[in-house]
């Protein structure tokens, strides 16, 4: 499997559930690849004990979403991936990086927070 078949399951299944489309060019990087924040190519090929970066977002009615994650590709980090992710979650919770809007909208009444949802979004039995 290639970084573009990533893409293309990513942007199938938003498609299938009802976005207008991308947020912004989506990154899928494997390999020596996922040390470039910026990558946009896609033909590097998914193997065994590398780490695969994805930084996807979709849009809908205005709204944008944004999602990144770094997974093992088979599943299982290494000795080395797992102590290197634990001082990057380490980082983050020091400086306070990786907060998310939802974090920042606690502040909001309930009411708040069903009057600033999109009409697609209300009333979605918890999947929003």
């Amino acid at each position: 499997m290639r970084e573009g078949d990533v893409k293309a399951v990513v942007e199938r299944v938003f498609e299938r559930e009802g976005a207008d489309g991308k947020a912004f060019a989506h990154i899928v990087a494997t390999g020596a690849h996922a040390v470039d924040a910026h990558y946009s190519g896609d033909d590097g090929v998914l193997a065994d004990g590398d780490l695969l970066v994805v930084d996807i977002g979709a849009s809908r009615e205005g709204w944008a979403s944004d999602l990144t994650r770094t997974v093992p590709v088979n599943g299982r980090f290494s000795s080395r991936q797992r102590e290197l992710h634990a001082l990057a979650l380490e980082g983050q919770a020091t400086t306070g990086s990786g907060r998310s809007v939802s974090s920042a909208s606690r502040a909001l009444s309930p009411a708040g927070r069903r009057r600033s949802r999109p009409s697609w979004m209300r009333g979605a039995g918890g999947r929003w």
